[in-house]
């Protein structure tokens, strides 16, 4: 493209920049939206302007480029807005770093050491690992009944070296 057609096709674009205002508004909600939007759609063709075809509508073309950019404007407002609310969603169910979570967690883990073996395999399948009397049976070889009297003992004992500890800090 030579230099005296990008500039009639420029001096063409500014002509067209009150029809592009017009349609930009009703494309978006404010005046300074719709005024980005057709500094946008200018700067696009400017750039894009080895892709205008001479002796075609210059409106038409101008007008489809703000159409798309748009769109995509619209998209990607979407997008983010999803995007956020996700991220507050997931903002909201996190809580603050306690040290009293990781306290706790070494003194349970702690007070199971201090279980005998079955006790704590009948507390760890069924307490920890959430599984049934059966599931717990079947993995460890044992009868169901075994298994529960294990988790009870193991439990009484879990309670008797809680209650040693809170007796202690007092």
């Amino acid at each position: 493209m030579t230099d005296t057609s990008f500039q009639r096709l420029s001096a063409q674009m500014i002509d067209y920049i009150p029809h592009l205002r017009r349609y930009a508004r009703s494309l978006v909600r404010t005046k300074d939206q719709a005024d980005d939007l057709v500094q946008d759609c200018i700067e696009r063709a400017l750039s894009k302007i080895s892709l205008y075809q001479p002796d075609t509508n210059l409106r038409a073309w101008l007008f489809t480029i703000m159409r798309n950019i748009s769109i995509t404007q619209a998209r990607k407002e979407h997008l983010r807005r999803g995007y956020a609310a996700e991220r507050q969603a997931i903002g909201r169910r996190s809580e603050a770093p306690s040290q009293a979570h990781t306290i706790a967690l070494k003194e349970s883990l702690r007070m199971l050491k201090e279980l005998s073996p079955g006790e704590r395999q009948a507390v760890t399948l069924l307490g920890v690992h959430d599984l049934s009397y059966e599931e717990a049976a079947n993995i460890s070889g044992l009868p169901v009944g075994t298994m529960k009297s294990r988790l009870s003992r193991g439990r009484q004992r879990l309670r008797t070296l809680t209650d040693s500890d809170d007796q202690a800090s007092d």
